[in-house]
């Protein structure tokens, strides 16, 4: 087995959950790790019966999204054929079935089915947790390690953070299910299907918040398309608006993860478009 890979502060807890997983899956092959994030660690396993994921959750951050809320969203669109199936799921970790494909290819994109899965999202009925993102979004600061907090662009950017959660109270609310981090990896686009991950953070919030993450990855013209599509006028004010928050909370994330170059760069860009905003 592989674990060059891993992390060693994940050993003893892999060590215990790769004992089911031999259990009911079968010998495992190879073991790799995908990626680290805020709410988890995710690895590929091979075993001699399937491939899967296996997602460890961050407790450390617990408090950045809902597990029940991830459990209840995953189950509700894996039915609709749109995520991938869970397999088992705990306050710990979960499994998932795992789907070979890419990251969405923004190149060569079905508007159609991509706007299918947003508009499946934001009309669900599920009753999940009613906290409001943006509430959310304030919570997160408590999680930026110290040695950031004196970080000139940092404070700026958290002093004109208020500036714009007044503003985007002044508009209409639109809220209904959003996902709250759609990304291009948050998608995986095989030949026949298109598939979207990762509920982790998705809660109540302001569909516009969705519509501003999906502005950061399609083309002017496809995102035109889509907002066609999906048959809404929107507001140009309030897009540009929910798009500095965009903007600011990636720089929070940033600077919770340790990225301190991409943190400032976001925040940068929010400080520079949010001054000027009324």
């Amino acid at each position: 087995m592989e674990e060059k890979n891993i992390f060693a502060k994940r050993k003893l807890v892999l060590q215990d959950i790769l004992k089911h997983i031999q259990k009911d899956y079968g010998k495992i092959i190879t073991i790799s790790q995908s990626q680290v994030a805020l709410s988890n660690d995710v690895f590929f396993i091979e075993t001699s019966a399937k491939k899967l994921v296996l997602k460890i959750f961050n407790n450390k951050n617990k408090h950045l999204f809902n597990i029940h809320n991830h459990k209840r969203l995953i189950n509700y669109f894996a039915e609709k054929n749109l995520t991938p199936s869970c397999l088992f799921f705990n306050h710990k970790y979960c499994v998932l079935e795992y789907i070979k494909g890419t990251p969405l290819q923004t190149n060569n994109i079905s508007i159609k089915n991509f706007t299918s899965i947003i508009k499946e999202i934001h009309s669900s009925q599920l009753n999940i947790n009613q906290r409001n993102f943006l509430h959310t979004t304030k919570s997160y600061l408590k999680g930026i390690p110290s040695q950031h907090l004196e970080n000139k662009l940092f404070k700026d950017a958290v002093s004109l953070s208020q500036k714009l959660f007044t503003i985007i109270a002044k508009f209409p609310k639109d809220y209904t299910v959003c996902h709250n981090d759609l990304n291009v990896n948050n998608f995986i686009q095989t030949q026949e299907k298109l598939y979207i991950l990762d509920f982790e953070y998705a809660t109540i919030n302001d569909k516009y918040f969705d519509f501003a993450s999906i502005k950061t990855f399609l083309n002017k013209d496809d995102f035109a398309i889509f907002i066609k599509k999906y048959d809404i006028n929107l507001d140009d004010t309030k897009l540009f608006a929910y798009s500095r928050l965009i903007e600011f909370i990636s720089s929070i994330w940033c600077f919770m993860m340790n990225y301190q170059e991409d943190a400032e760069i976001y925040a940068k860009a929010m400080i520079e478009k949010t001054k000027d905003l009324n």
